[in-house]
């Protein structure tokens, strides 16, 4: 069961990464290359905005602020009528979908993605 204070991400050099990444790039350093100390983020932490590993590019399942959903929703909106439906967004949906505890993100973005772009995600 994952508690609120597991680690699930980390940021060093101004920038977010899963915990894969950051061993990797960092080899058990606890100081960034500017000079900064790794910090660890939280299961239980709240980003403004969805968030990917900088390395690797996997979705980071964060929690979200309000500003985080508002953004969020503008990102499906405009990804949706411009045509550019990815599985990072798709990702995005899922996590909205927990704020609302009704799937009602998912269906809207299924039923805009079928409609816009003719594919059933």
């Amino acid at each position: 069961m994952s508690q609120p204070f597991d680690v699930i991400a980390y940021t060093a050099d101004a920038c977010v990464y899963c915990p894969i990444c950051v061993n990797d790039m960092y080899e058990g350093k606890s100081i960034d290359y500017e000079g900064n100390e790794i910090g660890p983020v939280f299961r239980d932490s709240e980003f403004d905005y969805p968030t990917v590993c900088e390395s690797c590019g996997n979705y980071l399942d964060l929690r979200l602020t309000t500003d985080g959903v508002t953004y969020s929703l503008g990102l499906l909106r405009d990804a949706v009528y411009d045509y550019t439906v990815t599985d990072f967004l798709i990702s995005v949906a899922n996590t909205l979908d927990r704020y609302l505890q009704d799937n009602y993100i998912l269906d809207q973005f299924d039923i805009m993605t079928k409609d816009v772009l003719g594919i059933d995600k």
